[in-house]
């Protein structure tokens, strides 16, 4: 079962926007209207679509604490995404834009049930962390448990470019082609496909058979 979220700058780290967005992946909402009625009545306070036979909500009464409500709001999302069936697969991407509230979902996720089976991919710019308390905070408890395995993913070397570039566009990419792919990405892989498309997608110049450099739109963004 995959679940997968993103977290998104330009939400200015929306409470709990990346794990509603785990919720909704097709995996976990199928299993969402299955959960005890008192977890999708929690769920329901963030994302009243994924269960529309749950009663209207009332609000938490005044003589439960703040911080218990927030725990049985953090622990229905983690029992939401571990409702689907096992192995799980779940993606949390460009965490270094995700909420605290999330991040703290993301943790209770990792050790609401110890014999889950469960694997979860995560992504971050690493020039983003410092700063970032929240992050900071879950990675150390993560590599404290034992249970955090660091991937640090670099630029592509030409040969590794070259095998993007042939998936991309169906055919070998080699020569000065290759060696201008590889200047114009950086190796950055999101720029090598980009710059593909934008070549397949337009009437070469001859400007550009001579080697100007003029980065795709989206590149340039």
């Amino acid at each position: 079962s995959v679940v997968q979220g993103r977290a998104y700058a330009a939400e200015g780290r929306l409470s709990y926007g990346l794990a509603v967005e785990w919720l909704r992946s097709p995996a976990a909402a199928e299993c969402v209207p299955e959960l005890p009625e008192a977890w999708r009545a929690e769920i329901a306070r963030l994302a009243p679509d994924l269960d529309a036979t749950t009663a209207a909500l009332t609000e938490p009464a005044d003589t439960v604490p703040a911080s218990w409500q927030r725990r049985r709001l953090l622990e229905a999302l983690a029992r939401g995404g571990l409702a689907t069936p096992a192995p799980r697969l779940v993606v949390a991407d460009d965490r270094q834009w995700a909420d605290a509230d999330s991040l703290d979902a993301l943790h209770l996720l990792t050790h609401l049930d110890e014999e889950a089976s469960m694997l979860l991919v995560a992504t971050v710019r690493t020039e983003e962390l410092p700063g970032n308390a929240p992050l900071e905070r879950l990675l150390l408890a993560l590599r404290s448990e034992g249970c955090l395995r660091d991937i640090e993913l670099g630029p592509l070397r030409p040969e590794e470019t070259a095998t993007l570039a042939r998936q991309v566009v169906g055919a070998d990419v080699t020569g000065e082609a290759l060696e201008r792919l590889q200047h114009l990405s950086e190796g950055v892989p999101l720029f090598v496909v980009e710059a593909l498309r934008a070549e397949a997608g337009s009437v070469r110049s001859p400007a550009a058979e001579a080697g100007s450099e003029v980065l795709p739109p989206r590149v340039r963004a």
